[in-house]
């Protein structure tokens, strides 16, 4: 996948091809009667143009132990998109993974 975001390669060129040969013939204003989940699924689910992660909270960047795999992965998205704070859970081992909330919701 980390192949598909660098533009010099062949599968990024590959795949931009692709797009570009599905996309030349569809219809005008398609997408405007989209609700904005489907609108949002779309943007995050194409393959190419590669969905910009940005402004996606990646909860993943908080376990430290998962470093090795967000990196092999190539996709990331950040943490400042929001406030989250760690809760306790009850009944969890030392080796039981992390469980956080989202503090405040942007644009709500």
């Amino acid at each position: 996948m980390a192949t598909l975001l660098d533009p010099t390669s062949r599968e990024y060129k590959r795949a931009r091809k692709h797009h570009y040969k599905s996309t030349k013939n569809r219809a005008e204003g398609l997408d405007k009667d989209w609700t904005p989940f489907r609108a949002a699924e779309k943007e995050y689910k194409a393959r190419f143009p590669p969905p910009d992660l940005s402004g996606v909270l990646d909860l993943a960047l908080l376990d430290e132990a998962r470093s090795s795999e967000i990196e092999r992965g190539g996709w990331k998205g950040r943490l400042e998109t929001t406030q989250v704070k760690e809760i306790g859970l009850e009944g969890t081992t030392a080796r039981a993974r992390k469980a956080f909330t989202v503090t405040d919701i942007p644009g709500a």
